[in-house]
């Protein structure tokens, strides 16, 4: 596994963390933000379409905008 490749899992590992933790106290996104967050997300050249996927980090961003605490975790987060 190359480097960036355990970078993206260590950066997966932390991130479903956070999520279980914003599972377990309910600190979800208003739709309006999830939709906000997502627009964004498909703009960026990052964005996967087929999979609504990051491809440089790897999220599954349907999910990852849900949550309060998550945010993008390209360098100058996007949200």
């Amino acid at each position: 596994m190359g480097c960036s490749s355990c970078n993206k899992v260590k950066r997966l590992a932390k991130s479903a963390v956070s999520v279980g933790r914003d599972i377990a106290r309910g600190n979800y996104t208003s739709i309006e933000e999830r939709r906000r967050r997502l627009a964004i997300c498909r703009r960026c050249s990052y964005y996967d379409a087929k999979l609504v996927r990051c491809r440089e980090c790897g999220c599954f961003l349907k999910q990852k905008v849900k949550f309060i605490n998550q945010h993008c975790g390209l360098p100058g987060a996007k949200w």
